[in-house]
């Protein structure tokens, strides 16, 4: 998936840098572009607005004759994904939790990314500040195929008094993750 996105980002940058962009070229470029990212499992409304936002950023750049526009559309890219991935809003989260807990039903969030990008010690804290908010969790130990993950997410959960659900070592992650919304219900 991350190599599709990757060749998603490359080719838009090299297509739109190559020439001066007309509104149908822009907008071309852009359909492409959320197409490869929906193919690559971007949900459709980050889609969107992914797009828009690059729709507008593109407009804006002028282009200096015999320049190399490629550092300028790098960086355009990069305001906008920073945008987009910094745009959650905490408490439009804790309202959706708040509302879904008030209907008896748990509020499932899943945690996804490489190897040592942090999730189990995010997970925790995020449990933590839920705690702190009222709010019960349970996580699932998903991670059934590192060595030393369940033990590792046991450990920080149990600082916390958060209960942990899991399986042995190589066992499904779905069926983890089901056991644990089971047992939240």
């Amino acid at each position: 998936m991350l190599d599709g996105l990757r060749s998603a980002f490359k080719g838009l940058v090299e297509a739109v840098g190559t020439k001066a962009l007309s509104e149908k070229d822009v907008e071309r470029y852009m359909e492409d572009f959320k197409l490869q990212l929906i193919a690559n499992d971007v949900a459709v409304e980050v889609a969107e607005e992914i797009g828009k936002n690059f729709s507008e950023k593109l407009r804006e750049i002028r282009f200096k004759r015999f320049s190399d526009p490629l550092p300028e559309i790098r960086e355009r890219v990069s305001e906008i994904l920073d945008s987009v991935l910094r745009e959650a809003d905490l408490d439009e989260l804790l309202s959706k939790i708040k509302e879904k807990t008030g209907k008896g039903e748990p509020y499932v969030i899943l945690f996804v990314g490489p190897n040592g990008s942090g999730k189990t010690t995010t997970i925790v804290k995020f449990a933590h500040l839920l705690k702190k908010l009222g709010y019960s969790s349970i996580i699932a130990a998903a991670d059934t195929f590192r060595a030393g993950a369940i033990e590792q997410l046991r450990k920080l959960a149990s600082s916390d008094n958060i209960r942990v659900v899991s399986q042995r070592y190589g066992a499904d992650p779905a069926a983890v993750a089901m056991d644990a919304v089971m047992s939240a219900k």
